[in-house]
C-alpha cells in the first residue's frame, strides 16, 4: 500500500483515494514539484529500523519532507527514472536548492532552547543541525513547512502600486530640494583585473568636518545614487593641499589588495572573519578648484587602531587582527605584510603594507625592517597556530595541520599555566571566568556543549552571537564533527 517506485522504502500508509503516500517523497511520482522530490529522512529511518507501517507522519500529512531538497545515495534503481542518466535527478535536485536558497525562516521562541533565526540562503544548516541531533525530525520538518509558506508569500503581488513618482520618499529629495548636491567622478580599484574604474555619480558633502587627525580632515558624505541606509560615506582631505594626489590612488590599490587578504583569510574559516572596507576616490570636478577626497564607507562604532608600522601593539591585543596580520606574511610568502590595522570590530581601513623590498605602498612602507619589527613584537597566538603559521620568520615553507596543536578538554584546567594564559593571549581571571560560566552550562559535566548549552552561554557572557554564528562555530570549531562544542575549541574561539 505504498508507491511501487520506492519498493515499499516509504513505509507511510497512502492517503485516501490517492496512489501515493503522505509524504510524498518519490521524486518519480511527483517530478521536480519543488523540493518534495526526495525521500525524507523520516522514512529513510523508519526503514531502517522496520517498524509495523504506521498511519500517520510525525511530521504531519502537510509537512515538508525532512530532507527537502537533498538526494540520497540510497536511491532504488528504477525504469521509471526521468532521462534514465541521473539528468532528470539532478535537475529535480537543483530546483529543490534554488527554492531553499531564496528565502528565510524564523523558529518561533521554545521552551527546549533559545529562539533561532536561520537564514535559509544557508537551508544546509538545517540538515546539518538535523543530522548531528541538534533539531528533532519534528521540528526539523515544522521549519521547512515554514520555509515552503514563506516561499508561497514570496510570490504575492505587490499590495499598492504608486499612481506617481511624487508617492515614493527618499532623503535624496531633501538634498535635491535644498540645491545641496554636486556632480563628481568616482574612481574605484578592482585589484583582480588590476585597472581603474571611472564612474559619475552624485553626492552631497557636508562643509564642516566631523573629525580630523594629524594628516587629514574628515567629512560626512552622502551618495545620493545609494539607496538609503547604504548611502552615508567618509571622505577626507588632506590638510597638506600640495599632497601628491598620487598618494590617494596609491592608498586606495592597497586596501583593495587588503581586501583580497581578508577574503583569502576568510577561506581558511576563522572564528571571527575580517573585512576592510571599500576605498575609492571623488573627484568635484564642477567646483571652481576641482577636490579629490578620498573615501569609504562610514560605520558606527568604537574605532580601535590594534597596530601600527613599526611594532606598537594596542592595550585590546585582540588575536584576530595579529594573527590576520601574520598570515599575509605566510600567504604573500614573505613578500609582504599587512600592519596599523585598525577600525570598528573586524572592519578594518587605512592600512599600511611592507614589502621585503621597500618597493610600492608609499612613504609608510618600512621594507624588511618594518618586516622585522611587526614580529619583534608580535606573539603568535591560538589563532596563528590554527592557521599553521610557522614562529620562526626566516622558515616560511610547511605548514602545521589545524588542530594539530590542540588540547584535550580534559586538559583545560581550573588553574591554567602561564603557558595556557599565553596559548589563549587572556588573563587568568578572564579564563576562570570563561570556565566557570561554560562549566555552568555544561550540566552532564561531559565538558562538550551543544546549540542551546552554546547560547545560554553567549547569552551569560552578555554577548550577542547571531544564530548563523552558531552554525558557523559549529562548522569551524567541532574539529570531530559530533555537533558538540569543547571548552578548548569554545576559549579559541572566544580568544579570536
Amino acid at each position: 500500500d505504498t508507491c511501487h517506485h520506492l519498493d515499499g522504502k516509504c513505509l507511510v500508509a497512502k492517503k485516501k483515494g490517492s496512489q501515493y503516500c503522505q509524504h510524498h517523497c518519490c521524486p518519480w511520482c511527483f517530478g521536480d514539484k519543488s523540493s518534495q522530490a526526495a525521500m525524507c529522512t523520516n522514512c529513510a529511518a523508519k526503514n531502517k529500523q522496520s517498524p509495523p507501517p504506521s498511519t500517520g507522519s510525525p511530521l504531519g500529512v502537510n509537512a515538508m519532507p525532512a530532507d527537502a531538497g537533498v538526494f540520497t545515495s540510497d536511491r532504488p534503481s528504477s525504469d521509471h527514472r526521468p532521462g534514465g542518466n541521473g539528468v532528470g535527478l539532478n535537475k529535480f535536485r537543483d530546483a529543490a536548492r534554488r527554492v531553499s536558497q531564496q528565502h528565510r525562516v524564523q523558529r518561533q521562541p521554545s521552551a527546549s532552547g533559545p529562539s533561532l533565526k536561520i537564514s535559509a540562503e544557508d537551508a544546509g544548516n538545517l540538515q546539518l543541525m538535523l543530522d548531528k541531533g541538534l533539531l528533532t525530525p519534528d521540528q526539523y520538518g515544522e521549519e521547512m513547512r515554514k520555509l515552503r509558506n514563506i516561499t508561497s508569500a514570496m510570490f504575492e503581488r505587490p499590495a499598492y502600486t504608486p499612481k506617481s513618482s511624487a508617492e515614493i520618499s527618499g532623503s535624496c529629495t531633501s538634498f535635491v530640494n535644498r540645491g545641496d548636491f554636486e556632480l563628481a567622478y568616482k574612481y574605484s580599484f578592482d585589484y583582480t583585473s588590476k585597472k581603474w574604474d571611472k564612474a559619475v555619480i552624485v553626492v552631497s558633502i557636508e562643509k564642516v568636518p566631523f573629525a580630523e587627525g594629524n594628516l587629514r580632515r574628515a567629512y560626512k558624505m552622502r551618495d545620493l545614487t545609494k539607496t538609503d541606509g547604504n548611502d552615508l560615506f567618509v571622505a577626507k582631505m588632506s590638510k597638506d593641499k600640495y599632497e601628491d594626489i598620487g598618494t590617494y590612488f596609491l592608498d586606495a590599490e592597497m586596501q583593495s589588495m587588503c581586501q583580497s587578504f581578508a577574503a583569502e583569510y576568510n577561506r581558511r574559516k576563522p572564528p571571527k572573519p575580517v573585512e576592510f572596507l571599500e576605498a575609492f576616490l571623488c573627484e568635484c570636478f564642477q567646483r571652481p578648484e576641482p577636490i579629490i577626497f578620498a573615501c569609504e564607507p562610514y560605520i558606527e562604532g568604537r574605532y580601535v587602531k590594534y597596530s601600527n608600522n613599526w611594532g606598537f601593539v594596542s592595550s585590546d591585543d585582540r588575536n584576530t587582527p595579529h594573527a590576520f596580520s601574520h598570515f599575509t606574511h605566510y600567504v604573500s610568502g614573505g613578500k609582504y605584510i599587512v600592519v596599523d590595522v585598525q577600525g570598528v570590530g573586524d572592519k578594518y581601513t587605512d592600512p599600511q603594507m611592507h614589502s621585503f623590498d621597500g618597493k610600492g605602498f608609499g612613504k609608510g612602507n618600512c621594507g624588511a625592517d618594518g618586516i622585522a619589527k611587526f614580529f619583534a613584537t608580535h606573539k603568535c597566538n591560538v589563532l596563528c597556530k590554527m592557521l599553521g603559521l610557522t614562529e620562526n620568520v626566516q622558515c616560511m615553507t610547511g605548514t602545521m595541520a589545524p588542530g594539530a596543536f590542540r588540547k584535550s578538554a580534559a586538559a583545560v584546567s581550573d588553574k591554567p599555566s602561564s603557558a595556557d594564559l599565553s596559548f589563549y593571549g587572556i588573563t587568568e581571571e578572564t579564563y576562570a571566568e570563561l570556565v566557570r560560566k561554560f562549566r555552568a552550562v555544561n550540566k552532564d559535566g561531559s565538558g562538550e556543549i551543544g546549540l542551546q548549552e552554546l547560547g545560554e552561554l553567549c547569552r551569560s557572557l552578555k554577548v550577542r552571537v547571531s544564530p548563523k554564528h552558531y552554525v558557523r562555530l559549529l562548522q569551524t570549531a567541532d574539529t570531530d564533527g559530533n555537533g558538540k562544542i569543547s571548552l578548548e575549541e569554545f576559549l579559541m574561539w572566544w580568544t579570536g
